[in-house]
């Protein structure tokens, strides 16, 4: 080749367009935008969601646009300068994928043989529909300063395709809230708008944490306007720019707070449920959900009336003012005090930590459903093959179609589950639930009790159940997260 032809080969390589270093701009559930280095006349743009590579599409500068895609799936992306040209490098965007995942794997060095990260945790869905959680970082010196407790935060990237450092949203030293659970999170589909509730070691009320970019910066805001104490207990929903907020405080009891998304706290609304028995249980959980045509139901303990021993626990609808006990425990008064109620797929359930039937000790946890808020089914048992005291933590979700998923564990000292932890059961009706289905999480090398147990169901129907993990020596210790069809 003589120099002159050698010279305008290399000239014109520029031209011919070699694609370097794709990467992902931004990633949501409706829209991809990617870029890369080089240059030339225009690119050709190839994608897979199953195994192979198929054009989606000419660029005719190095960046693309993808609004075809569907809002839960896994895409692979590469350019080329032509259809015989070298392929850029992949890149892959989309939700978590399926199995079992480590979202905040706990710090090394740490104090690694304690459950002391991610206990006491929050799920919530994204704007995408992902999964985010946040956390309580118990003495994270490991010098036996509880005072520099922390809540955490940690959610996943859909354009680097993995979860995101673990970040710290404020200190709050440890309060007192051991029987209940005192975080709550909540996003504003499509806006990305997050809230986070949390109490504060010595201060009254709560703390409402505000984040307008997704979680990277937080504005707290303190509210006690009418408490007389912390709370032990809360749960968080955002929908339509108004929030809506279930608390348990010391000393007060239950109680709604709702308002406008980061409006001033003098203009938010306190009210309280009516006591049915002899007094609110002033410490144990309250739930909170929202039904398909958008009204509220709060669940909350009573103590059983007077000359009655036991607990009653109860739904109360704010707008209509109607509360209905759903059930009650006969006499009996659990170890650790918890309920959880969800909706969705036109139902309600409930769970109840309780035993009533004194010849079972292998149920310790109760189901009940309503497809209305003001009748209930006769509570059910869902099976589990260890014996155990009453309590532990527990969540429940619904599908779009009205299957329900609940995730729980043994209180401590529990026994281990002979099929695995951590432990779940499914129903399509609330009436009758499977324990220990083919899809178990993993094998019996996960502790049986856990500071944390959240489940939640994204739009997908595939479902989320959280925990905190010390004792698995395949996986680790820290937050782990399962997510299935």
């Amino acid at each position: 080749m003589k120099w002159i032809d050698l010279l305008a080969v290399l000239i014109l390589l520029p031209a011919l367009g070699l694609a370097q270093k794709l990467e992902v701009k931004s990633a949501t559930s409706s829209k991809v935008i990617l870029a890369w280095s080089g240059s030339g006349p225009s690119w050709i743009v190839e994608r897979k969601s199953g195994l192979a590579f198929q054009k989606i599409g000419d660029a005719n500068s190095p960046t693309f646009e993808d609004t075809e895609i569907v809002p839960f799936g896994t895409y692979t992306y590469r350019v080329r300068a032509s259809a015989t040209a070298t392929p850029s490098n992949a890149v892959t965007v989309g939700p978590p994928p399926m199995g079992l995942l480590k979202p905040a794997p706990a710090p090394a060095g740490n104090d690694r043989d304690s459950d002391d990260w991610g206990r006491r945790s929050a799920l919530a869905l994204d704007e995408n529909g992902d999964a985010a959680s946040a956390f309580l970082w118990r003495d994270p010196n490991a010098d036996n300063k509880p005072d520099e407790s922390q809540v955490m935060f940690v959610r996943w990237n859909r354009a680097q395709y993995k979860w995101e450092a673990a970040r710290k949203v404020a200190v709050t030293g440890v309060t007192n809230y051991e029987t209940a659970e005192p975080l709550s999170l909540a996003f504003e589909p499509g806006t990305g708008v997050a809230g986070l509730v949390y109490p504060v070691k010595d201060q009254k009320g709560f703390t409402f944490a505000l984040s307008r970019d997704g979680g990277a910066t937080w504005q707290m805001t303190s509210y006690s306007i009418g408490l007389q104490d912390e709370i032990n207990s809360s749960t968080l929903i955002f929908a339509k720019g108004h929030f809506d907020l279930a608390v348990n405080v010391y000393g007060d009891g239950p109680a709604l707070i709702d308002g406008d998304i980061g409006s001033d706290p003098s203009t938010w609304r306190k009210r309280e449920p009516p006591v049915v028995g002899k007094s609110h249980h002033d410490k144990a959980p309250v739930g909170l959900a929202m039904d398909a045509q958008g009204k509220i139901f709060m669940a909350f303990y009573d103590s059983n009336v007077e000359g009655k021993k036991g607990y009653l626990f109860n739904a109360w609808q704010p707008d209509s003012g109607k509360t209905v006990t759903v059930s009650d425990t006969k006499g009996d008064e659990p170890d650790s005090p918890n309920l959880k109620i969800a909706a969705g797929g036109g139902k309600l359930v409930m769970l109840m930590a309780m035993n009533p039937d004194e010849k079972d000790d292998k149920a310790g946890i109760w189901a009940s459903v309503s497809s209305d808020g003001a009748t209930w089914t006769p509570a059910a048992k869902i099976p589990h093959d260890p014996s155990r005291s009453i309590g532990g933590t527990m969540s429940v979700a619904i599908d779009s179609k009205g299957n329900m998923f609940a995730g729980y564990s043994t209180p401590s000292g529990g026994e281990d589950s002979s099929c695995g932890n951590a432990e779940y059961a499914t129903s399509t009706d609330g009436l009758k639930w499977v324990y220990c289905s083919s899809g178990k999480p993993g094998p019996g090398t996960f502790q049986p009790s856990s500071q944390t147990r959240n489940v939640i169901i994204a739009p997908d129907n595939s479902v989320y159940y959280l925990w905190n993990e010390w004792r698995s020596e395949k996986f680790g210790p820290g937050l782990l997260l399962w997510h299935r069809p």
